[in-house]
C-alpha cells in the first residue's frame, strides 16, 4: 500500500496522513522511510491513543507528528494529594471518576426540579472538570477540550492549547 502512495506524497498531492492506529503507527512511518518519503513532507496526524507511547515517541519517522490528547494539568493536580492519601500514583483515568462525582453533585442538577435536567446538562457553556471544558449534545454525543502535542527529540510537548 506505502508503495502505491508513495509517488503521490512525494508529488506534493497530500499534505497530511492520519495514522489512528497506535500499533502500526511506527512500521507505517518505517515503510514510508524505505519508499524514500521525505520526513517533514507531510504532516503526520495521531489519534489520542498515541498520548505517551513510547514505541510511537521513538520512531524515527513520526518526528514532527502532532495529535490530540488530554490536558494533562488536572491529573498532575490531583497525583500529589492521591500520593500522599493512597501511596502509589493513580490510574490516569482518575481525573475522569473525580469529575463525574463531581458533576453528579452539581446542586444545580442534583437538587433541581427535575433533576439532571437535560437542558441544564446539554448548556453550551459545558462543564469544567479536571480534564478540561467539556459539555454534553442534545443528541447524546459530548465535546471535550484537547491540546495537541508534537513529537520532538522522542518525547512529545503541548504546542496548542484546550479548545472546544
Amino acid at each position: 500500500m506505502v508503495g502505491q502512495i508513495a509517488p503521490t506524497l512525494m508529488a506534493g498531492q497530500i499534505d497530511a496522513l492520519f495514522l489512528p492506529d497506535r500499533a502500526t503507527a511506527p512500521s507505517f512511518g518505517a515503510l514510508l522511510q524505505q519508499a524514500n518519503v521525505p520526513a517533514g513532507g507531510i504532516q503526520v496526524i495521531g489519534s489520542a491513543d498515541w498520548n505517551a507511547d513510547p514505541n510511537i515517541l521513538s520512531a524515527p519517522y513520526l518526528a514532527g507528528a502532532i495529535y490530540p490528547a488530554v490536558d494533562e494539568t488536572g491529573y498532575q493536580a490531583i497525583l500529589p494529594l492521591y500520593q500522599q492519601r493512597f501511596g502509589g500514583s493513580p490510574h490516569p483515568f482518575v481525573t475522569i471518576a473525580y469529575t463525574a462525582v463531581i458533576l453528579a453533585n452539581v446542586s444545580s442538577l442534583s437538587m433541581g426540579s427535575p433533576k439532571y435536567d437535560r437542558s441544564i446538562l446539554t448548556a453550551p457553556a459545558g462543564f469544567n472538570g479536571r480534564d478540561g471544558v467539556f459539555r454534553f449534545l442534545a443528541d447524546g454525543r459530548s465535546e471535550y477540550a484537547l491540546v495537541i502535542k508534537k513529537i520532538s527529540n522522542g518525547a512529545a510537548s503541548v504546542v496548542d492549547g484546550p479548545k472546544l
